[in-house]
């Protein structure tokens, strides 16, 4: 993972960040904390991956007949959630769904032009984000990829039809991008 310093659009900062934060793909971010807690914890947590939990009894504390004390990040379809609203009265959870879909670029030319310590902005409607993953097969060590929000899914028939629609919502990343 890289250091966090804030976000920047266009090369001015918007938005500084003082404490400590790291810049990192979920994958990343997920490896992280797991060190974390293996270390600081050794012996008292398993991770589970994949692994299909359809029955949850909270009361008892036991996943598919396995006694738990703590079960997390168990998704956006979360059998514990559900159960926690089946089994324990008066446990309520207000959802509500906002269109979040995104167009994922790689930009591949970027060079010194961004600064790998910020999310750099290249456009605000739609918001477009463009940060660094770490790849150790690249010389300089990071992958720059870029989102682009929009609230529908989208797709292109042609590169000649994305990049006409990057041309008129988020032309900077087009100068940052091959074909």
């Amino acid at each position: 993972m890289t250091p966090f310093r804030g976000i920047r659009n266009r090369g001015r900062i918007v938005d500084a960040w003082s404490e400590p934060g790291w810049i990192g793909s979920r994958g990343d971010i997920t490896r992280a904390l797991m060190s974390v807690a293996e270390e600081r914890h050794r012996g008292l947590i398993d991770f589970a991956f994949d692994s299909g939990i359809s029955t949850v009894d909270v009361r008892a504390g036991t996943v598919a007949g396995q006694t738990f004390d703590l079960v997390g990040a168990d998704g956006a379809g979360s059998v514990v959630r559900t159960a926690m609203r089946e089994q324990i009265e008066g446990f309520t959870v207000e959802t509500g769904a906002i269109p979040n879909y995104r167009l994922v670029l790689e930009l591949d030319r970027v060079g010194d032009q961004l600064d790998r310590r910020y999310l750099n902005g290249l456009a605000m409607s739609p918001l477009t984000l463009t940060g660094v993953i770490l790849d150790e097969s690249r010389p300089d060590g990071v992958r720059w990829i870029c989102f682009v929000g929009v609230n529908k899914p989208i797709g292109f028939a042609s590169p000649e039809q994305a990049a006409t629609w990057l041309r008129r919502y988020v032309p900077l990343a087009l100068d940052l991008t091959s074909e």
